[in-house]
């Protein structure tokens, strides 16, 4: 990184409830730790992924990684809503793939809308993760479209939601570009 002028970011990736307590519940301890001492944090990005729970208890856990995230310097991702393949039966398609405007609304209740840190949403609109022919998929990015809109009408901001894509194989182009418009 030095050589070449460019930040470099580790990220942790897909962290279930059985992890929490031997995996990044310990490194946001040990980077806080870090950062008292003047230090940067060890790792700079975690990802919380509780979509294989209802939605109370994930966001749960994520209000606290979210404020431990804050002492860490890092930055959180969290994920809401059931992603095909490997959260859910492939192939299976039904409402549990795509996130509601309710679900994002849960959310800011939650984590607040940036004043109680930045945090990163990986909203569900019909994606999967494996490897899937496109055509495969059936997506519907419109979802984040009206998710964004909606909430950030009764938070009067632009888009409150930073997202991530998981599961973008067997999309088509198109659904992609729909998805990087959306957010």
């Amino acid at each position: 990184a030095a050589r070449y002028g460019v930040t470099i970011a580790l990220h942790t990736d897909h962290c279930g409830a059985a992890n929490l307590g031997d995996w990044v519940r310990p490194l946001l301890h040990h980077s806080a730790g870090r950062v008292r001492a003047g230090l940067d944090p060890l790792i700079q990005s975690h990802m919380w992924d509780g979509s294989a729970l209802d939605l109370a208890r994930n966001l749960n856990i994520a209000r606290e990684l979210l404020e431990l995230s804050g002492r860490a310097r890092t930055l959180l991702e969290i994920e809401v809503g059931v992603v095909g393949g490997a959260d859910h039966a492939a192939g299976e398609v039904d409402e549990k793939l795509y996130s509601t405007v309710e679900d994002a609304r849960a959310i800011v209740a939650a984590l607040g809308a940036g004043e109680r840190g930045r945090y990163l949403t990986a909203l569900t609109f019909g994606n999967v993760h494996g490897a899937y022919k496109p055509g495969a998929v059936r997506l519907r990015p419109e979802i984040l479209r009206d998710i964004q809109q909606q909430v950030g009408a009764e938070l009067g901001v632009d888009r409150p939601f930073d997202l991530v894509f998981h599961g973008g194989s067997g999309s088509t182009e198109e659904e992609i570009a729909q998805a990087v418009e959306y957010g």
